[in-house]
């Protein structure tokens, strides 16, 4: 006999349970599957008796007498409430059974009419769940999988109470999925990840979606304990977004933790700020560092007010503690509303930070941090691969920092900024280094004060429409400037310029060194050359001058011996002077004999 149905199979929804009075169609095989073209099914095998169509399941979910058919069927499975369950193109009359329904036998031999119950044999209630007093709602899906727990992803459902049960459930150590789903995992308040190594992992960028809409302002994630550290918990592969604009939300707060790690996440809201969509309302933001170390957040996509807020560490129990340590920012994506891309509260202890390959967009500032309080040193910022562009506020900063105390070890490499905006401003840096760094505006490029020390420039870019506030600072060494009217050279070295003039110089500095015969003249610079020009020849002569550019003139800064001059031809001399028939500085031999005389400039070529 062959059975188009039978009655002794079961019908399910898409959760499992029994489809109690579903309707099932049998429609003509055209690959369109209408319901209001309907094709003849029978209730005998003789195919002599022909049974209504749609058919009407019992409550059990199972047809009320015996269904024969001939040929293919397109064939339509819905609810009561006539929601499609599934839809099936060209079905053999003779495979529709095995195609649509699920036989089970239960061990109790009982009849089983949920298979709610039967999944029960397969997703027991686990070790973990018992232990934690969770008892799963839903047995259709496996153990750590939220929708177990009741989460349901329809956009509109409160999923914080499923996800907190879900992680109680795995406990430490375990693993909480978000799979995808067409529409969303809705939220209204807190989940607190609390307990150690406990992740929480969706299946992708745009694929696994969570909504956020509080009624005051609230936190979506916030990982740690609120007292102690959390160590290695982690967050990945989903899309975090929220209608609301009133509320100061925060999509993730890490507090007192070691080894979390943030990875492909994206964070933005349904309300365009600006062109964009933006986390927005009473400055959100985006992610929330509070403590303490060996953060990392790898892939992620922020358009926020906010995106990036770094704050002190809530459980440090002196003001010299940790607040954030080796944290790694990589491969990031940052757009800020109204505020910098990164924001840096005063009181913080920094050490051990990148950023590193970023792209920051808008926003007022790129990195912001202008400190008053902190009591100790930092150390080792360092931004590489970094764009900030299309700031909004043309007195915005690349990067500001200034420090209460002192950072020691800021550097920047390869950091673009300044359409529109400034570029850069430090204040009590120790060991600054600028390298392969650009400024393309017209505003202040550079702005430094005698609180920044040990300054240096690789490779640095300057537009030439910009300018520079370089104050307390000597200039050590310098190439020439990238361009004709940049303010800086591109590459130099700083150093602070104390009331003594005393430079310490660590390891000895060497110049030219030529045989000069009597009555030789050796070439120092052009017009262009403004420096200083130290000169040591082999019959112990010593002598510091100074070539004033343009203005053609030379200076005697020291002579002890008295056998240099500034005048050309002066006899027992070594003369350095401006020779306006060659246009240019010189230095010429009159004492007598050849001399090896060593020579050295510092300066810069204009």
């Amino acid at each position: 006999m062959s059975y188009l149905f039978d009655p002794d199979k079961n019908f399910f929804d898409l959760s499992g349970r029994v489809l109690a009075f579903g309707k099932v169609y049998f429609c003509t095989p055209d690959g369109t599957a209408n319901i209001n073209t309907l094709k003849t099914i029978y209730t005998t095998d003789a195919k002599n008796v022909t049974a209504s169509n749609p058919q009407t399941l019992t409550a059990t979910g199972r047809f009320a007498q015996e269904v024969h058919g001939t040929g293919l069927y397109d064939i339509v499975i819905k609810t009561s409430a006539l929601a499609t369950v599934r839809t099936l193109y060209s079905v053999p009359a003779s495979y529709a059974s095995d195609a649509l329904s699920v036989t089970f036998t239960p061990s109790s031999g009982a009849a089983e009419t949920d298979l709610q119950t039967f999944l029960r044999a397969i997703y027991q209630r686990t070790a973990a769940e018992i232990a934690a007093s969770v008892t799963p709602t839903n047995y259709y899906y496996p153990y750590g999988d939220i929708r177990r727990y009741g989460g349901v992803a329809d956009g509109a459902t409160p999923n914080q109470t499923a996800l907190a049960t879900a992680l109680l459930a795995v406990g430490a150590d375990g693993t909480v999925y978000i799979p995808q789903a067409a529409s969303a995992y809705h939220f209204t308040a807190t989940v607190q990840i609390s307990q150690q190594r406990q992740r929480i992992v969706g299946e992708g960028i745009g694929a696994t979606t969570l909504t956020f809409t509080p009624t005051a302002a609230d936190t979506l994630f916030e990982i740690g304990d609120g007292s102690t550290q959390t160590f290695q918990c982690e967050i990945a592969e989903m899309t975090i977004k929220s209608a609301d604009t009133t509320y100061a939300k925060v999509a993730i707060d890490i507090r007192d933790t070691s080894m979390c790690k943030i990875s492909r996440v994206s964070i933005f809201g349904t309300t365009a700020v600006d062109g964009t969509l933006t986390w927005t309302g009473s400055t959100s933001t985006g992610i929330r560092c509070r403590g303490r170390e060996m953060a990392s957040f790898e892939e992620v996509y922020i358009a926020a007010d906010r995106p990036i807020w770094i704050s002190q560490n809530p459980n440090r129990a002196a003001a010299s503690n940790i607040d954030i340590d080796h944290f790694n920012f990589i491969r990031c994506y940052f757009i800020a509303a109204s505020n910098p891309v990164v924001t840096i509260d005063t009181g913080v202890n920094l050490t051990n930070v990148n950023f590193l390959e970023q792209a920051w967009v808008k926003g007022t500032n790129g990195l912001y941090w202008v400190d008053t309080t902190t009591t100790i040193t930092g150390a080792n910022l360092t931004l590489k691969d970094v764009r900030w562009e299309q700031g909004t506020d043309s007195t915005g900063y690349g990067v500001r920092i200034e420090h209460a105390q002192n950072v020691y070890g800021v550097k920047l490499d390869n950091f673009y900024t300044g359409v529109g905006t400034r570029g850069f401003k430090f204040r009590k840096i120790i060991g600054l280094t600028l390298d392969d760094t650009k400024y393309a505006g017209t505003g202040v490029a550079l702005d430094v004060d005698n609180t920044v020390q040990q300054m240096q420039f690789r490779n640095a870019y300057w537009e030439t429409t910009s300018t520079a506030t370089v104050t307390g600072q000597k200039l050590l060494w310098g190439l020439a400037k990238p361009l004709s009217g940049s303010p800086l050279p591109g590459n130099a070295l700083y150093a602070v310029d104390t009331t003594d003039g005393d430079i310490l110089f660590e390891r000895a500095l060497k110049g030219d060194s030529q045989s000069v015969a009597n009555n030789g003249v050796v070439a120092l610079g052009t017009a262009a050359f403004i420096g200083t020009v130290y000169v040591h020849a082999s019959g112990g002569e010593i002598g510091v001058y100074e070539c004033k550019g343009g203005f053609n003139t030379t200076r005697e800064v020291r002579d002890a011996d008295g056998v240099f001059t500034t005048s050309a031809g002066s006899a027992s001399s070594i003369n350095i002077y401006w020779s306006g028939a060659n246009s240019r500085y010189e230095l010429e031999n009159k004492r007598g004999s050849t001399l090896t005389i060593n020579i050295l400039r510092l300066g810069v070529t204009i």
